[in-house]
């Protein structure tokens, strides 16, 4: 599937609203659970600098190789907790995704316990994921914190 705007177009693999775990959902983590790429790609469209964009788009891809089956299955909780959250956030509840509005319930929390739990599972297993990452982005110029080295935060 091509998802295009303002001149730009990214490829994504068959159905662009995943499940996957990916690589590079975001600039400071290596890998994550991402729901919907056709969504991803929208946000980094519209929201990143247009400087980030080609870089974004060009590493920003679903993990091809096995994973630990622990990753796996946490992922699948994630994805569970977005489809809570995704039942209320909706024009006829009145909210959005507003932090508080969702801490205040729990839906909010327990989507980001479940990805916080899903970040220190990978952490355990840095030698695996260095080496399928190396072979599935290959020229990417993550140093182990960024994509973006030149420009530390």
């Amino acid at each position: 599937m091509k998802i295009s705007y303002a001149g730009w177009e990214y490829s994504t693999p068959g159905d662009s609203d995943g499940p996957f775990i990916c690589w590079h959902v975001h600039h400071d983590t290596l890998l994550e659970p991402c729901w919907s790429l056709t969504e991803r790609v929208h946000d980094i469209l519209t929201a990143k600098p247009s400087v980030e964009i080609p870089l974004r788009l060009q590493v920003l891809q679903p993990v091809r190789g096995l994973l630990p089956v622990s990753l796996e299955y946490l992922a699948s909780e994630v994805y569970s907790a977005r489809k809570s959250v995704d039942r209320f956030n909706t024009p006829a509840t009145g909210s959005s995704w507003d932090p508080v509005f969702w801490h205040d319930r729990g839906i909010y929390a327990a989507l980001y316990d479940r990805m916080r739990a899903f970040q220190r599972v990978a952490e355990r297993f840095p030698g695996w994921l260095d080496e399928l990452h190396a072979q599935e982005c290959p020229g990417c110029p993550r140093d182990g914190h960024t994509i973006f080295p030149e420009r530390k935060e």
